[in-house]
């Protein structure tokens, strides 16, 4: 009887180590598959994302090509030597501005035309940018604190003309960086005048950066990137 015991004992002994040796092998086999398919899902997601960035590249970089074939090139500012270039400008009408109060909607008050000493052709800077483009200077203090930017410039009288390469250029012996106090007559031109590199909007100088910037997460209103 004890010897029969003693046997089965080992008997069982035995199986459940073939068991637990059993279980340990398909336990390291289930996790070796899972690490070898969260590997290969890493390696889908990462190629995944390499080729967005690529094709995302890819449209970057051919639509700056398409914007540089049909860029503009812009009229020098003052001054040249800083690279300013005039964006847009305005001419001050022929005969003048008209009533004042009228035709501002009530912006220019008659208590500023008094103060000033305005008339329909004797307006200061900031009054002219008002009536030129109110939408962009809807107030006095917008049009002077352009003006203290130095992006605002001054032509005496019309534009010139550049016969090597037919476009329109302001007369760099005429105008000067519009100020507040300035004052502004029939015939002259008002720009607004931005730095940019070689007067060229957009540039020609479009590049792929020298690093990459890993895109954590996309969508179309906006992104994050690994800086």
């Amino acid at each position: 009887m004890r010897l029969l015991f003693v046997h089965i004992f080992v008997i069982v002994a035995v199986e459940s180590f073939h068991v637990s040796i059993y279980g340990n092998r398909k336990f390291q086999s289930t996790r070796r598959a899972y690490e070898v398919e969260s590997e290969q899902s890493s390696e889908v997601d990462t190629s995944t994302q390499q080729q967005q960035l690529r094709t995302f590249e890819e449209m970057f970089f051919d639509e700056a090509e398409l914007d540089a074939d049909c860029q503009q090139v812009y009229p020098r500012g003052t001054p040249a030597s800083e690279g300013y270039h005039v964006t847009r400008y305005f001419s001050v009408p022929s005969d003048g501005f008209g009533c004042l109060e009228s035709i501002s909607n009530g912006r220019i008050t008659s208590d500023l035309v008094d103060r000033l000493g305005l008339s329909p052709d004797n307006v200061t800077v900031p009054v002219a940018l008002m009536l030129l483009d109110p939408e962009s200077y809807p107030t006095q203090s917008r049009a002077r604190k352009s003006c203290r930017k130095g992006t605002v410039i001054v032509n005496r009288g019309p534009l010139i003309l550049d016969e090597a390469s037919g476009e329109v250029q302001f007369n760099q012996t005429a105008c000067f960086q519009g100020r507040a106090i300035h004052r502004v007559y029939p015939g002259d031109v008002i720009g607004i005048q931005k730095r940019m590199h070689g007067g060229l909007y957009p540039g020609l100088e479009t590049t792929k950066p020298p690093f990459d910037l890993p895109i954590v997460y996309e969508d179309n209103h906006f992104a994050i990137v690994n800086k």
